[in-house]
């Protein structure tokens, strides 16, 4: 458990002052005269245990009561560890087929891909990437960045069944993971569901 505002945490401070009003409280003694107090005796007793009774329950509720208060204001939270401690997996496609020689602003569309590619990798992060006929699995961005280089254009086209059967066969090996899954194509009639 964390808390947003953990300096508020030093209130619980004031714990202290239910029980020092508790410990004066306990100190002031009544005393009754009776004629008779044997018949009286017996209850006194009782109502002495019941009344210090009642006074622990005062004290533990007060005590309670401000720390809920406490707690309330520093507002505690718990982490979503499920989701931000997992390992990112990153899987991306590329598609390397002679479609992507379509001129863009400046290059083709492929080299225009690899270049957002290269300058959006970080090197010390593993990803997996996959073209038409190529696999680099588990490499680090600096790896991919230099097969980036050497990646050649192909008549092949990978269907999107294909596809979709080669990044679920990905996805399962990696379980465990937090995944993303990025797609880099002009996007033929064959990748249409």
């Amino acid at each position: 458990m964390q808390f947003e505002h953990p300096e508020l945490l030093y209130a619980l401070l004031l714990l202290i002052i239910p029980i020092l009003v508790h410990l004066f409280r306990l100190r002031r003694f009544q005393k009754e005269d009776f004629t008779n107090v044997k018949f009286l005796k017996k209850v006194i007793q009782e109502t002495r245990k019941s009344s210090r009774l009642k006074k622990f329950l005062i004290l533990f509720s007060r005590l309670a009561l401000i720390s809920c208060l406490v707690l309330a204001f520093a507002k505690p939270f718990f982490p979503a560890a499920n989701k931000d401690l997992k390992e990112l997996k990153s899987l991306i496609f590329l598609d390397n087929s002679f479609s992507m020689q379509a001129q863009g602003n400046q290059n083709t569309l492929f080299q225009l891909a690899v270049n957002q590619l290269i300058e959006n990798l970080e090197s010390d992060v593993n990803y997996s990437l996959f073209t038409n006929n190529e696999i680099f699995e588990n490499r680090s961005g600096s790896e991919i960045i230099q097969n980036l280089q050497n990646i050649e254009l192909t008549s092949q086209q990978l269907s999107f069944r294909d596809f979709k059967i080669r990044a679920d066969r990905f996805f399962k090996k990696s379980s465990n993971s937090k995944n993303q899954l990025v797609l880099i194509s002009d996007f033929q009639k064959r990748m249409e569901l």
